[in-house]
């Protein structure tokens, strides 16, 4: 078993309290659980680690960093390698209902320089505010991408559904933090343009969030 948790200097620990939930019976408030979008304008550096057995391993560092233009919101995402060297981008916007996704680059390098490259986000939704809570009903973030050396096209299919809050809450800094879980399934589809064929992958995730601090763990 895999898992990616949140560096943040912080321990995180499972324990067996149950967490407080505001719901309706058709939706669950989940912004509470998203990053908090309103203490980011200075920035902050989200670090995670990946975990296989009693070893882990520093995986990435996230720079997340909100900002407001007119009556707009948005959250900027900076991910950075182990080596410090930017490979992604992404700019979120803010609406009352939930986090969309409006652009999205990566950073591809070879052996003369950096690239930045955009992508086509085809369908944008990322985080819902007002997650249902009947588990059929999905929600879809697609992008269409080439991965270097640029004749590899993957085309991402991503839904997400919302499993509900957890009966066990994360212990941090002496609180314990309640916490909400969606599971998401990546579907890539993958053409090779130079050499024909196709293939697809499949990716399954539990992402888990706690309040106040955001994604905290995925777990495959």
């Amino acid at each position: 078993k895999i898992l990616s948790l949140l560096g943040l200097l912080l321990l995180l620990t499972w324990h067996c309290t149950p967490s407080s939930t505001t719901s309706t019976s058709d939706f669950f408030d989940t912004r509470p659980y998203y990053f908090p979008i309103e203490a980011l304008d200075a920035g902050l550096v989200y670090e995670y680690h990946t975990i296989q057995g009693d070893q882990s391993y520093r995986s990435h560092f996230w720079h997340l960093t909100s900002h407001v233009n007119g009556s707009d919101t948005f959250l900027t995402w900076k991910r950075y390698n182990p080596l410090f060297e930017q490979d992604q981008y992404i700019e979120e916007q803010i609406f009352a209902d939930g986090a969309v996704v409006k652009a999205y680059y990566l950073y591809a390098y070879d052996s003369l320089r950096q690239r930045r490259q955009a992508y086509p986000v085809e369908q944008d939704a990322i985080f819902p505010f007002r997650a249902a809570t009947d588990s059929n009903m999905v929600y879809r973030y697609s992008a269409s991408m080439t991965l270097p050396p640029d004749f590899v096209t993957v085309q991402l299919n991503r839904d997400r559904r919302f499993n509900g809050p957890l009966s066990q809450s994360y212990t941090y800094d002496g609180r314990d933090l309640p916490a909400i879980v969606f599971f998401s399934k990546d579907l890539y589809y993958l053409e090779d343009t130079t050499e024909g064929g196709f293939w697809d992958d499949q990716r399954r995730v539990y992402e888990y969030y706690a309040e106040g601090i955001g994604l905290v763990e995925t777990q495959e």
